[in-house]
């Protein structure tokens, strides 16, 4: 039998030239195959003749101008390059690969490309944006505490190695502030956690910080400026919001996310041991952000009225502590350390929201 060179249209309706394999063999015959899209007949040089039903011919997608693969019921394979002639089928038919010919189509089309890579990064910027910042809020509250505690084991003794240094605060000081912050501080639902105060140095430094299992560290700068206990006890409010709130593990979590995006994209497991290391990185990176300080804030002052003090005295805090930091801007050789546990960005904007509901508890 002669096999041409082209598909052509006949009696039967499509011809399509190609080449045929039996089943579990790779020995390859020139064929030629005839369908309307309901029945094929093909015909192999040779001799060798099949027909059948053409809809449960197993036909592979198009990809560019790959040969396509039409696998038929008794497992041989007819392969050919005529892909314009095998979607014509495909289509005529109703097939159920019939999809494969529209995705080229919509492959085939730059305009369609490039809306398509739009909507990708779309949709990437508001998972980013949006969804990662939701899911870690919805997940750190929905964890157990044990996995906060879990999270933080061992995180002030690396911080105690590195960064901070004993407090030399006197004792009755420390007890004072300590009974202070057990007695009106703690909240009364702990949700299962410890909350621990902890007194350090760090090279001068005024800062408080709070590890996820309620540990919070007061260095004793800061409470060299506090001219009053309501100052300490606003500062230690608004560390204790972060806690409630689970910012940090929110934080860790969100960091989880882009670790394990960044493990899909390169497909390198050594990517996962940067989880290890995602809390002290947080706390000396200050990577709170905008929307964890105001609610730790919301939270300071709300609790400062219920305790009945001034939200003035977290107004003073803040201009203090701003003030500190302007002063020690020009000390470049210890800045650099120094502004990683810097996690507190001093506004104006927050100091203002804690005058105006001073303001709004005196009327």
């Amino acid at each position: 039998m002669s096999v041409p060179n082209s598909a052509s249209d006949g009696p039967a309706g499509r011809a399509l030239s190609g080449a045929w394999y039996p089943p579990g063999s790779a020995a390859r015959r020139p064929a030629i195959l005839h369908s309307n899209g309901l029945y094929y007949r093909l015909e192999v040089e040779g001799g060798t003749r099949r027909e059948g039903d053409f809809r449960q011919v197993q036909v592979s997608d198009r990809v560019g101008d790959i040969p396509r693969r039409l696998v038929l019921p008794d497992g041989s394979l007819f392969e050919t390059s005529d892909n314009a002639a095998v979607d014509t089928l495909l289509q005529r038919g109703s097939h159920r690969d019939g999809r494969g010919g529209i995705v080229h189509r919509l492959e085939s089309r730059r305009s369609w490309i490039v809306l398509a890579l739009l909507l990708t990064l779309a949709v990437a910027f508001g998972a980013v944006w949006w969804g990662v910042p939701w899911a870690s809020r919805a997940l750190a509250q929905a964890l157990p505490a044990s996995v906060n505690q879990s999270l933080s084991q061992g995180v002030l003794e690396l911080l105690d190695q590195w960064v901070f240094e004993p407090s030399a605060l006197p004792d009755a000081r420390r007890d004072a502030i300590r009974q202070r912050f057990r007695e009106r501080l703690v909240p009364a639902d702990t949700g299962g956690l410890r909350y621990r105060l902890h007194f350090r140095q760090a090279g001068g430094m005024a800062n408080a910080l709070a590890l996820p299992s309620g540990d919070i560290v007061l260095t004793d700068a800061l409470v060299a400026l506090a001219d009053d206990p309501a100052e300490v006890d606003a500062v230690l409010l608004h560390e204790i919001g972060h806690v409630v709130q689970r910012h940090g593990l929110q934080s860790v979590i969100r960091g989880s996310f882009i670790s394990i995006g960044l493990l899909l994209v390169v497909g390198d497991v050594n990517v996962i041991n940067s989880l290890a290391a995602a809390l002290p990185a947080f706390l000396l990176e200050g990577h709170h952000s905008r929307q964890a300080e105001s609610e730790a804030d919301d939270y300071a002052l709300t609790h400062m009225l219920k305790l009945g003090e001034d939200p003035e005295a977290y107004a003073r805090i803040l201009e203090k502590l701003e003030a500190v930091a302007g002063d020690a801007a020009g000390e470049k050789d210890q800045a650099r350390l120094r502004s990683y546990l810097s996690t507190h960005p001093l506004t104006e904007e927050r100091v203002a929201h804690a005058r105006a509901l001073a303001r709004g508890a005196q009327h």
